[in-house]
């Protein structure tokens, strides 16, 4: 679901959207760990993902899909970021 907006790695590398940081820029920021563990609450994740059990409803744009997280994908997601190597 990241890569239709951020680079996430090489799979993806001439991907996402311009704009958009990529996962290895964001992981390299100081506060990276709380700005993974949160990004569903951040602008403008909120608009198109909810996660079940922890964030209210969405007011979906019409040019985006829905994504519905469950907490462990989250839970993957930071371990994922975790083991990135940042150079």
């Amino acid at each position: 679901h990241c890569s239709r907006c951020h680079v996430v790695g090489e799979a993806n590398r001439m991907g996402g959207i311009g704009s958009t940081p990529s996962f290895a820029l964001l992981r390299r920021m100081r506060d990276w760990e709380e700005r993974y563990a949160s990004f569903f609450a951040r602008n403008p994740h909120p608009s198109f993902i909810t996660v079940k059990g922890l964030s209210g409803t969405r007011t979906l744009p019409p040019n985006a899909a829905p994504i519905t997280l469950t907490e462990q994908q989250v839970d993957a997601l930071m371990v994922y970021v975790r083991e990135m190597k940042v150079e």
